[in-house]
């Protein structure tokens, strides 16, 4: 969904997923924690070694990484406004560094 539309559009349907779901704590930082692994780079990168896919699919998603964190950022402030989620200071901390 990320790569196909706007960090915003995204960031909006998580909020919509965490006002219709009654996460506990535990849940809520089960869920950013997904989103900061991206296993779909690891699908397509896989797809690309063996061959499947072109490596442009991959490049793609290389060069939005500034935009994924980005959107990591503000899943991060939409997420914590409902729960405790742990400090990741790369992200939350991204311009200090």
């Amino acid at each position: 969904m990320f790569f196909k539309k706007d960090i915003y559009a995204v960031v909006n349907e998580v909020k919509k997923i965490l006002n219709m779901l009654k996460l506990n704590t535990f849940e809520a930082n089960m869920l950013y924690a997904r989103l900061i692994y991206p296993t779909y780079y690891f699908d397509v990168y896989e797809n690309v070694i063996e061959n499947k896919i072109d490596e442009e699919e991959l490049l793609s998603i290389i060069n939005k990484a500034d935009d994924y964190e980005l959107f990591l950022e503000k899943c991060y402030k939409e997420i914590n406004k409902m729960y405790y989620l742990e400090k990741i200071e790369w992200i939350v901390n991204k311009k200090k560094l």
